[in-house]
């Protein structure tokens, strides 16, 4: 509605206005006429001027005296006393078209039954246009108010993949660092595979949506990033399988916090700890479901360590609740559970649309 030419949508609107005024005046009239066999006689001209005055008494109510919100109108004095005048000035009208009926001296007419049966229409007829602009306003301000959403959504979701983008980058850029005391050709590689997943990060992930293909790749360049990183130290395990969708899209950037965290917080250096990362596909629903669970540690001082930089990981898994929220409310599913000897994270989203 935004997009169109205002001029454009005044005309149309006028336009559609008096065709429902005409149908709901003069229709009726000219359909009787049809239907008689008798001359025309002085009540078929006086019905057409009184229908004039009804869509006059509308356009007044619609345009004029509605000039502002309807509901900042109605709390002024100037809103009532406007109405009260136009009610006299149509009924002066038609009393006037009333006596000239009665004089042309034709056919009897009684003046004060279809007088006071007048006032009543004239009367709905301020009601139709006080509902008509009061629908109209009622619709602009849905129309603002989703547009003000909107544009505060793609705000906050903007906010929020800034907080993400930082430390993901952080974290790799550790992962590198530690790789140069350990083996310096293995730390050209994990350079190599940094750099892919930088492209990602700023060249792929600022749209709103991605390939499914393309965002659990870079799960998976992550996850060989920080092999190089932990070798042998923890048993990593990957089950990802986009399925028949992998032209689907997603929102970029969904997965990578959980599996930071795996990382970051989860037992890395205990034997038999582990990390497992799922990612299942139903076409069926259209959906993704995705499970990233790693073995707690154990030792007192790390998990005081925990206790104290949980806030951390805290804000990026609430980052990611609140992604969801935005884009996709009731069609995503984000959990968290410590069964006390895994950290589980589980997200599934339903209803993605195939890329065209």
């Amino acid at each position: 509605m935004n997009n169109k030419d205002p001029r454009k949508q005044k005309i149309l609107r006028f336009t559609i206005h008096l065709i429902a005024l005409c149908i709901l005046f003069v229709l009726p009239e000219v359909m009787l006429s049809l239907n008689s066999h008798r001359p025309p006689h002085p009540m078929q001209w006086a019905f057409y001027l009184k229908a004039l005055v009804f869509v006059g008494v509308f356009y007044a109510e619609y345009y004029l005296i509605f000039r502002r919100s309807p509901e900042n109108r109605m709390r002024t004095w100037g809103f009532w006393i406007e109405n009260a005048l136009l009610l006299i000035a149509a009924l002066a009208l038609l009393s006037v078209i009333f006596w000239m009926l009665a004089g042309s001296g034709r056919h009897r007419v009684t003046i004060w039954p279809m007088l006071l049966r007048d006032t009543g229409i004239v009367v709905l007829t301020m009601a139709l246009g006080f509902a008509m602009k009061f629908s109209e306003q009622l619709h602009m301000l849905q129309e603002r108010q989703k547009e003000i959403d909107d544009n505060r959504r793609r705000e906050e979701l903007k906010q929020l993949k800034s907080q993400l983008n930082p430390h993901f980058l952080f974290n790799a850029l550790n992962t590198i660092y530690a790789l140069t005391d350990i083996n310096a050709a293995l730390a050209r590689d994990a350079v190599h595979a940094l750099s892919g997943l930088l492209r990602y990060v700023l060249y792929e992930a600022d749209r709103p949506y991605v390939e499914l293909r393309r965002e659990l790749q870079f799960v998976s360049d992550y996850v060989r990033l920080m092999e190089m990183r932990m070798g042998t130290s923890v048993k990593i395990v990957t089950d990802i399988d986009a399925g028949g969708m992998a032209d689907y899209h997603v929102a970029p950037m969904l997965f990578i916090v959980p599996l930071e965290n795996a990382f970051k917080h989860g037992d890395t250096s205990s034997p038999g700890s582990e990390i497992i990362i799922t990612v299942r596909t139903d076409e069926t629903s259209s959906s993704v479901d995705y499970t990233v669970a790693n073995t707690i540690r154990r030792d007192a001082a790390v998990l005081l360590g925990d206790m104290l930089g949980g806030r951390q990981a805290g804000v990026g898994l609430g980052n990611i609740r609140r992604r969801l929220e935005l884009i996709y409310g009731n069609r995503a599913e984000f959990s968290v559970t410590n069964d006390g000897q895994r950290f589980i994270t589980h997200m599934k989203i339903s209803g993605l649309e195939k890329f065209h």
